[in-house]
């Protein structure tokens, strides 16, 4: 369900977490159809984080000629990346809130990052970005990766 601004920040960023846990419950199937075809199958690779389990798929495309339904398919997976790392920041950070009506600050996780205002309309688009691959990376793991392997 695409989300609309609601202002309130603790909502925006639960709706982050779901919507970013679903992805990656899609990439978990996207893995799940393409191991029985890897005869070097990583170990214990449903436990890897998400980052290396999106470069396991793209190491599997990389050396295959990809049929028309999944060109795309890479740039879906370095998408994921950039909105994974982004949700990263915001998940592993703080948000501060101010009581004065004054702008949320997120303070990162990460001692490289710095301090900066954070909105619910940031955290609300974010999840929606995640939302709006889920149908392509289902569609993938339980249809066009079958096809294409099979």
């Amino acid at each position: 369900m695409i989300l609309k601004d609601t202002g309130d920040i603790v909502k925006a960023l639960g709706y982050l977490a779901l919507y970013a846990a679903y992805v990656e419950e899609a990439i978990d199937e996207c893995i799940n159809t393409l191991l029985p075809y890897d005869s070097n199958q990583p170990k214990n690779l449903h436990r890897f984080p998400t980052s290396q389990k999106i470069k396991y798929i793209q190491g599997r495309l990389s050396h295959c000629h990809l049929t028309q339904e999944l060109v795309t398919f890479p740039q879906l997976l370095d998408h994921l990346e950039d909105l994974f790392e982004e949700r990263n920041l915001i998940i592993h950070g703080r948000i501060y809130g101010s009581l004065q009506g004054e702008a949320d600050i997120l303070r990162p996780g990460r001692p490289t990052g710095s301090e900066r205002e954070i909105t619910s309309a940031e955290l609300t688009d974010l999840a929606n970005l995640f939302f709006n691959t889920l149908n392509s990376l289902n569609h993938a793991a339980f249809y066009s990766l079958r096809r294409y392997l099979n």
